[in-house]
């Protein structure tokens, strides 16, 4: 078995929980929730981007997505992006941006002046204001304490300046010449505003220009070395490093093709140019210097959307990286709207890893990990390379994850190969034999064998049927027969039945309801006398507290027992789901990712006939009072407290109960009650560790006639 054994602090926790009860939330409430606080970035390019430093906050302002303009302003915290809901804005797509620390404002200039105050966009109307421009930038001067615009309008070079209140023209006696998406920054340490690239007027081949404003004129620096031809590319400073970072851009200017990225991440010191890094590039990204948290934020920009092609089709990305001297550490937010992503959960580490998908037209290269609150990117690139299709399952002899197949967008055909994710990067694990190339298939861990299932798929039009098993080493074909060939299904392994459970899925366009499971020899379809609706689309987990197999997908959850489906919410997010067991809840990875809260759950009824109702009171969480009552008419009763899941089947007893008796738990605490109601309350221990832990208690209580009857018995998930 794998996962989190329960430590010996956990048990002394919980133990001294039992002996605090002493003395509504109804059990089996079902709730959906958002993760608050999570919000997912469109996918960009173009966005304008500036560090406001009084509040700690970096600031962006719209971009353009695949549909064309999003003016959305956001703001990222040093570790998340959260949309912001102003009653006005510029309503552009953008240009650039600036932040103001002297007034403690964002100011954005489009044929306009606009300010941002932490709440609201303001439109300024100063008596004179700059010429309508085009690719223009912008820069805070803190020294001077004015804003500075460097643009070109009606073919020559503009040099402005707001100081808040009016915008004054400079007339220097040296200025760059007219050009075409230069990029601008200030450096704080030597006070000057720097100037890089940019396309001169009537030419598609960028210049390797540097120029300097120090507030009275403009002077062109002759370094050693520079990053060479560049446009479209993106500069802001470090305030860590003391120098200017440079990144991205397009080394030929055509359009729409060829068009030709740069590549590597520049720094300037203010006499010379130095290659920081030579990987990695963007056309129209935007930086901005975090100097609270010590980096230079990275969002957004245009990337190739199909690797090798000699025109490549340039696709917009929505991911966030920090440059912190030495490369970029860790992506933020992945692009939403996203489909047939594979995710599967790490119990050993407590995080979720997701790969690839599509995104219209486009698939999706990134890894990305999910620590229960928030997203962190950790590769992306051309190894596994972008696919869409492939399947994910945690690998128990490796305690790794694995990947298997998928449609490659590289290289233009199914894949078969078999790679596994160590925390920080893949591997191809060699096999002796391996299943066919194949995408759409589904693979789930069967932790009592250490075996990880694999069934179906597709290679192109023909749908599989064959059953693959992972033995840690090496693939072993187990069946070429069972259920029929589709591809888009879900598979979940219930260690409680001792069986992996498939459902769903497609055949060309016919959608599959059907329900199998597989003991790891044959296959056995189930006959339920009711199932779920969406066949595609779908998360199948299960909740090991609970002992309950999940599905949710198409606005639905529904439970499977082995043998029946229940319906128990007319809510359910579509989309690639896990169960979090260091949460304890299952997760969908919407945008935002959605939660499944279920902290006190009926695990069955007392009798056969009909039981007594118990009620949880509070939230199960660590340094939180918790509740449970239940009605005891002759004012003596008993909670007996176990540990999760409750025992399948349960166990039966009769005497001295006033009737058969179904019991849940194996107690190792068991508490008296005195009075009608019976109430036990308790604070949980104050013990992080504790979150997504189990329960399960079942009240017994004395009855008039002298015999005793029992409750529900109930499973309670201790929340974060």
């Amino acid at each position: 078995m794998y996962g989190r054994a329960v430590p010996r602090r956990s048990r002394f926790a919980i133990a001294a929980l039992a002996q605090a009860l002493l003395a509504g939330l109804a059990a089996g409430q079902y709730q959906w929730q958002a993760v608050p606080g999570v919000h997912q970035l469109l996918p960009r390019s173009g966005p304008a981007l500036a560090y406001d430093s009084q509040r700690g906050r970096i600031v962006l302002y719209g971009g353009s997505g695949a549909n064309g303009c999003l003016p959305e302003t956001w703001e990222w915290d040093g570790t998340r992006w959260e949309r912001k809901s102003p009653v006005h804005a510029p309503g552009v797509c953008a240009t650039s941006m600036a932040y103001d620390s002297r007034r403690g404002r964002t100011v954005f200039w489009s044929a306009g002046t606009w300010e941002w105050d932490g709440t609201d966009w303001a439109l300024r109307n100063p008596p004179t204001q700059p010429p309508a421009m085009s690719d223009h930038a912008l820069a805070y001067d803190t020294t001077r304490g004015v804003t500075v615009l460097f643009g070109n309008s009606s073919n020559s070079s503009h040099t402005w300046e707001w100081d808040g209140t009016f915008w004054v023209q400079r007339t220097p006696a040296h200025q760059p010449s007219t050009r075409y998406r230069p990029a601008l920054a200030y450096d704080e340490s030597r006070g000057v505003t720097v100037l890089y690239g940019g396309m001169p007027a009537g030419t598609y081949d960028p210049t390797t220009e540097t120029w300097e404003w120090d507030g009275n004129d403009w002077a062109q620096r002759f370094p050693m070395t520079n990053p060479g031809r560049r446009a479209r590319h993106a500069m802001a400073y470090d305030h860590a490093r003391n120098r200017i970072l440079l990144f991205g851009g397009v080394l030929d200017g055509a359009l729409p093709v060829p068009m030709v990225m740069a590549a590597g991440a520049w720094e300037w010191d203010g006499t010379n140019w130095s290659e920081a890094s030579p990987s990695g590039g963007r056309v129209d990204p935007a930086l901005a210097g975090h100097a609270a948290r010590g980096c230079v934020l990275l969002v957004g920009g245009l990337v190739p959307g199909t690797v090798g092609s000699p025109f490549p089709l340039m696709v917009s990305v929505a991911d966030s990286t920090c440059w912190a001297g030495g490369g970029w550490s860790g992506w933020f937010d992945p692009a939403p709207n996203v489909y047939r992503r594979s995710v599967v959960h790490d119990p050993v580490r407590g995080r979720t890893l997701l790969f690839g998908g599509g995104s219209g037209v486009y698939l999706r290269s990134e890894t990305w990990e999910w620590g229960g609150t928030s997203w962190l990117g950790l590769a992306y690139g051309f190894d596994p390379g972008a696919r869409d299709g492939t399947a994910l399952a945690y690998d128990p002899v490796r305690s790794q994850g694995m990947l298997f197949g998928g449609y490659d967008l590289l290289r233009s055909l199914l894949q078969r190969d078999t790679r596994h994710w160590d925390g920080a990067a893949w591997s191809l694990t060699g096999a002796a034999t391996s299943p066919a190339a194949r995408s759409g298939h589904a693979m789930a861990t069967d932790s009592a064998r250490q075996r990880i299932v694999l069934f179906g798929g597709s290679f192109f039009s023909t749908y599989l049927t064959d059953t693959w098993e992972w033995t840690g080493s090496d693939w072993m074909l187990r069946s070429s027969v069972g259920p029929q060939g589709r591809e888009e299904h879900v598979m979940a392994y219930d260690p409680g039945l001792g069986r992996t459970v498939l459902f769903g899925g497609r055949n060309g366009t016919t959608p599959l309801l059907d329900t199998w499971e597989w003991d790891g020899t044959a296959w056995a379809q189930r006959f339920p006398r009711q199932s779920p609706s969406a066949a595609t689309g779908i998360t199948l987990v299960h909740d090991p507290l609970r002992g309950r197999t999940v599905y949710t997908g198409g606005g639905e959850t529904w439970e499977w027992n082995g043998a029946e489906w229940t319906l128990r919410s007319f809510q359910g997010p579509s989309g690639a789901g896990v169960y979090d067991r260091s949460r304890g809840r299952t997760v969908v990875f919407t945008d935002p990712p959605q939660e499944l809260i279920i902290a006190c759950d009926i695990a069955g009824p007392g009798h056969p006939t009909g039981s007594r109702m118990i009620t949880c009171t509070g939230t199960p969480a660590p340094g939180a009072v918790f509740c449970v009552t239940f009605a005891s008419p002759a004012r003596q009763a008993w909670l007996a407290i176990g540990s999760a899941p409750p025992l399948r089947p349960a166990l039966t007893m009769s005497a001295p109960f006033c009737e058969p008796a179904l019991l849940y738990t194996i107690p190792w605490a068991i508490v008296q009650l005195v009075g009608d109601p019976a109430q036990a309350c308790g604070a949980f221990p104050n013990e992080p560790v504790l979150t997504g832990q189990g329960l399960c208690i079942q009240g017994i209580t004395s009855e008039l006639t002298g015999c005793f009857r029992a409750t529900d018995g109930v499973v309670v998930t201790i929340q974060p």
